[in-house]
């Protein structure tokens, strides 16, 4: 790699932070009624924390917790990893929440901490990828789209796990 090549890394690598950062932080502002109705709402439906924290990957394989509204009912038996339509788990609230992806507001703190960013991969669930490109190791994003490599490594996970 040059130096060129390298400096102009660094500065999108910066400018994107930057954007991020000024980003998560407006929509946090603006959305804050939203967020706060929400939670409110959360809290309502049933025992259990208002925020459901799931460990991810992030950039370079460093693990962090993902934030969501808790759209599921606290239960002592976990049921299936990947939720069906008509889930009774999931709550009355959790099914407007998901509806319209409001459960997914609090990755804004993700992206606020450096953890996420509003474009990247999709952060994956579990440990790091082995066969990951190094374009595919960059930040992952708030609301990322799949790739068809990704989406071919968690079908062959799957089949693999069952």
């Amino acid at each position: 790699m040059t130096a060129g090549h390298s400096r102009a890394r660094v500065m999108y690598d910066t400018l994107k932070r930057c954007l991020d950062v000024v980003g998560a932080s407006i929509l946090l502002v603006l959305l804050s009624p939203l967020f706060a109705a929400a939670a409110l709402a959360v809290r309502l439906s049933g025992p259990g924390p208002i925020l459901f924290r799931q460990a991810r990957v992030g950039r370079g394989g460093t693990p962090f917790d993902i934030l969501k509204f808790r759209t599921m009912r606290i239960s002592q038996r976990p049921g299936p990893l990947i939720t069906t339509a008509g889930d009774p788990r999931v709550t009355r609230v959790g099914r407007v929440l998901r509806r319209w992806k409001l459960d997914e507001l609090p990755q804004l703190i993700n992206v606020l901490r450096g953890e996420m960013s509003f474009v990247g991969p999709r952060p994956e669930v579990g440990s790091p990828i082995p066969h990951r490109s190094p374009s595919e190791t960059r930040r992952p994003s708030w609301g990322g789209v799949r790739t068809p490599r990704s989406c071919t490594y968690t079908r062959s996970f799957r089949a693999s796990s069952s």
